[in-house]
């Protein structure tokens, strides 16, 4: 098969009776989802949309969004992948980016000039329906950058990049036929497509939790876990701070209910050492990994972290069939620009407004990594977040991984503050273990802090402030925010330590 598409359909008729997706009090079998997704490709052909045509999607209802894209999938419309919490003038950027017709949502105070709404009810008909004739388009999607360091771009995802991905997540978290797979992250986002497409492929169950990524604190992580004890679940794809609140603030809990998981993926490298060694210890029976890519090329280099003693930390290999290189560049003697070429690289952006990859097929990353003498790749930042003091250079990553040695920093981001006589200074937001510290805590964790690196590292890479934050800004993925997080510190008068 050649299109992921061809796999769901192959269920519903073959295993029609088997469990598919279950989302709150909303659970379907392979032939039930498929009359869903009958029925609303017939509304979405009845809007006038045609082969190749842009539609949107922007659905609250993890259920509806996958019912959705398989429908367009279906007739052979190009889905824009939207996440619920994006704001309607996100939305509007999108459909004049990608000229979309058609924005399917639940939203019923939405309206965007150039395109018509399709309104879904949260209780669609599914009783039986006449299936569409299947006829996928060549671009199975589009997806904007996070846009953090310059606007969003609209990436093309075909059919064959689906394909080779998919199947390169199944061979490395091993999913097997019959595992039953919790989905949290956004649909909108490579980490839970992907885990939607390597179940689909397989004819698994999906249990979708109804939630925002921001929305997920102690409460819902209870929850999650009495999920995945009572529903069985043997897999997940998590974040950093979703699987360090787990070990820090529900330890026990996912030491008995987290028992019966075969394979956990985290979708952001690199990760504290000291957390992936935890979660190995803590159950010795799970398939942990961890990858790196880019929405350009997902799934790129992959480390199965148990395999790796001493390197859980490490980015790890590129995966089977794609290629990885490293650019050197005069700025960062010790790293280069991580380069990447293979099936799993996207042919290009929408509009053609810029190349994805040179004339030997090489899409070059924006980020910066070495490799170690055996071949295991380390990411160490992003170009643009190089931090430059009066011409010395350093990156992020490096003093971030001196700060979170410390036992009572639980995260850490470093950014560049503008200065107006070096250009930039180091500033650095450190979360703790302990929740609400009090004033001589922060003092005396800032204080180690400052030590320790002024122990490692030269003294222009020592921050110039540390600033203790309840929280960092994160993007829905889990990703630092920096260029918010600059600005906050560059406002901020309560810097560490007082003395």
């Amino acid at each position: 098969m050649n299109a992921i598409i061809q796999y769901f359909w192959y269920w519903a008729d073959q295993e029609a009776e088997r469990p598919f997706i279950t989302e709150g009090q909303r659970s379907f079998t392979y032939r039930q989802f498929g009359h869903l997704v009958s029925r609303l490709a017939k509304q979405i052909t009845e809007k006038g949309i045609s082969h190749g045509d842009r539609v949107i999607l922007y659905l609250e209802k993890k259920h509806l969004h996958v019912a959705s894209y398989l429908a367009n999938l279906t007739i052979g419309a190009v889905t824009v992948h939207l996440y619920p919490e994006h704001t309607s003038s996100h939305v509007a950027f999108a459909v004049s980016h990608t000229g979309a017709e058609l924005i399917i949502t639940t939203r019923k105070d939405l309206a965007i000039e150039g395109a018509e709404i399709l309104l879904l009810d949260e209780d669609v008909d599914t009783s039986e329906i006449t299936r569409p004739l299947l006829h996928p388009h060549p671009t199975a999607y589009l997806m904007f950058t996070s846009g953090t360091t310059s606007k969003p771009k609209a990436v093309i995802t075909t059919q064959k990049n689906l394909i080779f991905v998919t199947q390169t997540l199944i061979r490395l978290a091993d999913i097997k036929p019959g595992d039953r797979e919790l989905i949290f992250m956004p649909l909108g986002s490579t980490g839970g497509s992907g885990h939607l497409h390597g179940a689909i492929m397989l004819g698994n169950r999906i249990e979708l939790l109804p939630w925002f990524m921001a929305d997920i604190e102690d409460p819902e992580l209870k929850m999650m876990l009495d999920i995945i004890a009572r529903k069985k679940i043997t897999g997940l794809l998590a974040t950093p701070r979703i699987v360090q609140a787990l070990l820090t603030r529900h330890r026990d809990d996912l030491a008995e209910k987290g028992r019966g998981l075969r394979y956990m993926l985290a979708n952001v490298t690199p990760m504290k050492q000291e957390t992936v060694r935890n979660l190995l210890q803590l159950l010795p029976n799970l398939r942990f990994c961890t990858y790196y890519g880019l929405t350009e090329a997902s799934r790129s280099v992959l480390n199965i972290c148990r395999d790796n003693p001493g390197h859980e930390h490490a980015t790890g290999f590129p995966a089977p069939s794609v290629e990885v290189k490293i650019v050197p560049l005069a700025d960062t003697p010790n790293s280069g620009e991580i380069c990447i070429r293979g099936e799993n690289v996207t042919p290009g952006y929408w509009n053609n407004e810029q190349p994805a990859v040179d004339r030997e097929g090489w899409f070059h990353s924006g980020d910066l990594g070495y490799f170690d003498e055996h071949g295991r790749l380390f990411v160490s930042g992003r170009i643009k977040e190089t931090i430059n003091i009066d011409g010395l250079k350093c990156l992020p990553t490096e003093i971030e991984s001196v700060i979170n040695a410390e036992t009572e920093v639980a995260t850490c981001a470093v950014v560049a503050i503008p200065d107006n006589d070096a250009y930039h200074r180091i500033g650095a937001a450190v979360t703790l273990k302990t929740d609400q510290p009090d004033e001589w805590l922060k003092d005396a964790v800032a204080a180690k802090v400052i030590d320790a690196c002024r122990q490692q590292l030269s003294a222009y890479k020592v921050p110039a402030s540390i600033h203790i934050l309840n929280q960092l800004p994160l993007t829905d993925l889990g990703k630092v925010k920096r260029l918010e997080l600059a600005k906050l510190l560059a406002k901020s008068d309560r810097a560490y330590p007082k003395h």
